[in-house]
């Protein structure tokens, strides 16, 4: 029962997190920089690296070197490669601590400011009246969400 209640209320809480923009492209920034370098690693690679047969090989070294993982089957030996595993390391790791702590301060904040509480339901009584249009109301709840 407490595993299904704390999994219902971290779902809850994934709406407020996909409408957050910045955590978005976090996201999309972040993803790029690991396809871009795995591309980069082939493009460097394909013929000096047996462990890189094709571009699936290359996406999952940097999958592995994102995560942190790091098991050593396929590794850059040129050093264009290198310098690619550089950039990935570099840039990769640090969108993914910005992404953790974006994450974390989301969530932080949803549940420990009783003023956006407050607000959201003083909120919900007026569109309940009809003193607030439903695209009113969003509106209002995204500025308050996101702030």
């Amino acid at each position: 029962m407490r595993a299904s209640a704390g999994l219902f209320r971290a779902l809850s809480q994934v709406e407020r997190l996909a409408a957050h923009r910045g955590l978005v492209w976090l996201f999309v920034l972040w993803l790029s920089v690991a396809v871009i370098c795995s591309i980069w690693l082939y493009a460097v690679e394909a013929e000096a690296n047996d462990a890189i047969d094709s571009p699936l090989d290359a996406m999952w070294w940097g999958i592995v070197t994102l995560t942190t993982v790091g098991y050593g089957d396929v590794y850059p030996r040129t050093g264009e490669g290198r310098i690619a595993a550089m950039v990935l390391m570099v840039v990769g790791i640090s969108l993914y601590s910005a992404i953790t702590a974006t994450l974390t301060s989301l969530l932080i904040a949803g549940r420990g400011n009783p003023d956006v509480v407050n607000q959201l339901e003083r909120l919900s009584t007026l569109a309940r009246e009809g003193s607030l249009t439903s695209d009113e109301f969003e509106r209002a709840k995204g500025t308050l969400i996101n702030q």
